[in-house]
């Protein structure tokens, strides 16, 4: 019998910014909506309501991550990348705050988050 070997699904963008998690990116997009958001039902709604909160900043707001749902990112950065599923982190070039990252920070913080994580993720 031979073992039969799957080559990982490929990700072909390395996108950085700052990372929430789901209840965060609830809770901010509710304020902004002005009415409790369900995190499965209205997860349109939050990415709808935080991108238009952003996007004159020219960041951008979505889903990161290998599971829907979990993570969002205010995206700062993305380049062209040659990775796969699982990657090893060590293996994936780190994007470095700058001047953006202060104006995405600001945007946190005016929004009363404290929880995030500057972070370079694949897609």
């Amino acid at each position: 019998m031979s073992a039969t070997f799957h080559k990982p699904p490929p990700r072909h963008y390395r996108l950085g910014g700052f990372r929430i998690n789901r209840d965060t990116a609830v809770q901010w997009a509710s304020r902004l909506e002005g009415r409790e958001l369900h995190p499965v039902m209205d997860s349109p709604t939050v990415t709808t309501a935080i991108f238009n909160k952003v996007k004159a900043s020219r960041v951008n707001f979505r889903q990161v991550g290998e599971v829907a749902g979990v993570h969002w990112m205010l995206v700062t950065q993305s380049a062209p990348f040659k990775g796969y599923k699982d990657m090893n982190p060590s293996e994936i070039p780190q994007f470095e705050a700058g001047e953006k990252e202060a104006i995405a920070q600001k945007l946190l913080e005016e929004a009363g988050i404290k929880e995030y994580e500057f972070a370079t993720v694949l897609d």
